[in-house]
């Protein structure tokens, strides 16, 4: 599989990608271990956030700002990291019976980042990162406005970055044994502030789901890998 960038992308945002695809994995046997990690993420976050400081992070500022070409419609779009920090405050659940998905939320939460899971096997072709350049299909009755950063593989839309969408299509399942993840970072954060954080991901997943995995990352110098 390819994993790419369109040039597009990086015309528009000074966007960096990390990649983690880990295969041969255990999802569900830690995941009372991989909640009780994520709790405690949950907790600090109550301790440190509220409704109304949410948007005015300084890591969520970027996405906001980036949001704001779209006018009114912007006030109903939220990041994936902005959804689920709203989850939390509410006193929702974001728990999932995934060690991979907690571990993940975890990472979010811990780095204010968003980040993405996709089951390698309910993929198709390649995947590409891109921006919408006119209005995009992106289910039989929603349409992507031109834009929007998403990523896509054969079978269509899979995620957007500026609303937290993602088909339920090759969302990671408890049978799930090879998972693609995937940050999407803008400054401050930078390349070298990542690298820590998905360094600690691995560490996580090579602790709760076994398997191997492998890191990469995509910038304007670097557009594509393959896996």
């Amino acid at each position: 599989m390819k994993i790419s960038v369109s040039p597009s992308v990086f015309k528009k945002y000074p966007l960096s990608v990390g990649i983690i695809h880990i295969k041969n994995i255990d999802n569900s046997s830690h995941i009372l271990e991989s909640s009780h990690l994520l709790h405690e993420a949950e907790q600090l976050v109550r301790l440190t956030f509220n409704q109304k400081t949410v948007r005015n992070h300084h890591l969520i500022k970027p996405w906001t700002v980036a949001k704001e070409e779209f006018g009114k419609k912007a006030k109903h779009y939220q990041t994936s990291v902005e959804k689920l920090l709203r989850k939390v405050l509410e006193r929702r659940s974001i728990s999932t019976p995934t060690s991979v998905n907690n571990i993940i939320n975890y990472i979010s939460l811990k780095y204010i980042v968003p980040v993405s899971a996709d089951d390698r096997h309910k993929l198709s072709g390649n995947l590409l990162f891109r921006i919408a350049e006119s209005p995009v299909k992106k289910s039989l009755l929603k349409r992507l406005p031109a834009g929007h950063l998403y990523y896509q593989d054969k079978g269509g839309i899979i995620g957007t970055h500026l609303d937290s969408s993602h088909a339920s299509r090759t969302k990671v399942s408890k049978s799930t044994v090879e998972a693609v993840i995937h940050f999407s970072i803008l400054p401050p954060l930078n390349l070298t502030k990542m690298k820590p954080i998905v360094k600690e991901t691995v560490a996580l997943l090579r602790t709760f789901c076994g398997g191997k995995v492998k890191a990469y990352y995509l910038t304007e110098n670097k557009k594509s890998i393959v896996i």
